[in-house]
């Protein structure tokens, strides 16, 4: 009797927990419609924290602690998709007054009511939003809050696909290269990435190089946009394809090819700045600009699609005919010359993004001169190697110079000069 008793309640269990192991199963399975057990995706409203479990994409915004999780559907899965590629990009507009600069007059004969901005007086964050995708090679900068990953890892082509692609040609990524021993990031690099924030408003910044930056400007960058990836390159610093490097500028020239060859994008050197829209020029798959007219292009900006011909031509030009005893002629005359071969694969600007020859030298930070209308240029390269003023975002208030204007524009939305 014992031992029917036993077998009964041996049965009894048994087939509970088969029962509640198909359900569960089955709750996995009805999740997401078409996926499997691996696929499960999970959202958790409130703190915008979200799972990706098919190994591809994480992203995380730190603000709150996890507060229950619900199921999510398929309006929920879409939300969670919408949510996870638009991170950051609405922070921004909220710390800058929207452009108002008026094309029409540069007499700099008025004044205006300047925000009264100073990056000394923000209130940072101790766990600013923060971007994270899911790879194989990937380290957490913990000083700067940012996730490295490895240039040869592809996953971040995952999270490109999924967020930064629409009808145009270039996706709104922009890169920059940032490596060797240089730390501090200056004004000049500040007023570079808020003028990519105000007008490529991009789904991802990849900074290319060895290093971060670090400071009291880089703080407030990665405070106000989370969606900065770094990819780590650990270059020789004395060779390029095997061949000794005169110039040390032509190894940034290499990374910033293979970089756009890799992933798309707009790239700009620290000290470029973009003064208004540059979707127009996202529809060729490729595009420089004259730095001297009809016989260098500026590499301070370069827009390319993935995989761009015009950008293959140019690296396979470092690869076979660089040449050590001249840094301009692989960086900017061998580009121009490919440009006069093979007109199809890119487009030129007449100096418009770039730095306009009669702005060379120091003219563009030089007091008195008479004001230079910029208002047909999509960007400017400052050079800012060429000047020795401290400058930051109060002096630039009574700056009465065209860089003044440039950074009141970027800065304050409007090129006058500030009222006292």
């Amino acid at each position: 009797m014992k031992t029917a008793c036993f077998r009964i309640k041996f049965w009894s269990i048994r087939s509970l927990l088969s029962i509640f192991i198909c359900f569960a199963l089955l709750r996995c399975f009805l999740d997401v419609p078409g996926k499997s057990l691996l696929y499960r995706k999970q959202i958790t409203k409130g703190d915008k924290s979200y799972q990706d479990s098919d190994g591809r994409i994480i992203m995380n915004e730190v603000k709150n602690s996890l507060k229950g999780q619900q199921k999510m559907n398929n309006d929920l899965y879409s939300q969670f998709k919408q949510d996870k590629c638009s991170l950051g990009l609405s922070e921004v507009s909220n710390h800058f007054n929207p452009i108002t600069t008026d094309w029409s007059t540069w007499t700099y004969q008025k004044r205006l009511v300047c925000p009264s901005f100073d990056v000394r007086n923000y209130r940072f964050t101790n766990q600013p939003p923060v971007i994270y995708i899911k790879c194989e090679t990937t380290n957490w900068h913990q000083r700067n809050q940012i996730q490295t990953i490895s240039h040869e890892s592809d996953c971040v082509n995952s999270y490109i696909k999924q967020c930064c692609t629409d009808k145009m040609t270039v996706p709104k990524i922009v890169h920059y290269v940032w490596y060797g021993l240089k730390v501090k990031f200056d004004f000049y690099g500040f007023l570079s990435f808020i003028s990519a924030l105000r007008f490529v408003r991009p789904c991802l910044i990849l900074i290319h190089g060895n290093i971060l930056p670090q400071g009291l400007y880089w703080k407030f960058i990665i405070n106000i946009y989370p969606n900065i990836i770094h990819v780590e390159r650990l270059i020789e610093s004395n060779k390029i394809f095997g061949k000794k490097v005169k110039h040390i500028n032509n190894l940034s020239d290499v990374i910033r090819i293979e970089a756009l060859l890799k992933y798309g994008g707009i790239y700009l050197d620290m000290d470029m700045v973009l003064m208004r829209d540059v979707d127009l020029l996202r529809q060729y798959p490729c595009t420089m600009s004259y730095l001297r007219p009809h016989f260098h292009l500026g590499s301070s900006y370069i827009m390319a699609e993935r995989n761009s011909e015009f950008m293959q031509k140019w690296l396979d030009g470092y690869k076979y005919h660089y040449r050590n005893d001249s840094y301009s002629y692989s960086a900017m005359r061998y580009p121009y010359m490919l440009a006069t071969n093979f007109t199809d694969l890119i487009h030129v600007e007449n100096e418009t993004i770039s730095r306009p020859y009669s702005l060379h030298g120091v003219a563009i930070f030089k007091h008195g001169l008479r004001p230079f209308d910029w208002s047909k240029l999509y960007g400017v390269h400052l050079y800012s190697r060429k000047n020795e003023e401290a400058l930051n975002e109060m002096v630039i208030r009574d700056l009465n110079t065209t860089f003044g204007a440039i950074a009141r524009h970027i800065i304050f939305g409007n090129k006058e000069l500030c009222s006292k």
